[in-house]
């Protein structure tokens, strides 16, 4: 699953808003999930997500004019794409205060 989010913030400021509030992911998916992050790079951030006994493993890419979420599902978690997409897409703009 790939998602791009257009924004009009200094990289920095997208930085601080996503890392802030990325936990709250969680708060979306069913079966208790959990969200770890870790920044291999400034701009860069990795994530664990675990839910429904799976691993979900994505990065999100804070780019000059857009974040770009990727993460990659399992075939038995297929369907996680049609809830989760929106409601990154959703919130994602929201924070980034480009919607």
């Amino acid at each position: 699953m790939r998602l791009s989010i257009p924004h009009n913030l200094e990289r920095e400021a997208a930085k601080d808003r996503l890392g802030s509030r990325m936990h709250e992911i969680a708060d979306h998916l069913p079966g208790g999930a959990e969200v770890d992050i870790s920044w291999p790079d400034e701009y860069l951030m990795d994530m664990v997500v675990r839910t429904m006994r799976q691993e979900l493993h994505g990065h999100v890419d804070i780019k000059d004019s857009e974040v770009v979420i990727v993460i990659d599902l399992p075939p038995a978690l297929s369907f996680v794409e049609g809830m989760l997409g929106p409601i990154l897409q959703k919130k994602g703009t929201k924070l980034l205060g480009s919607g």
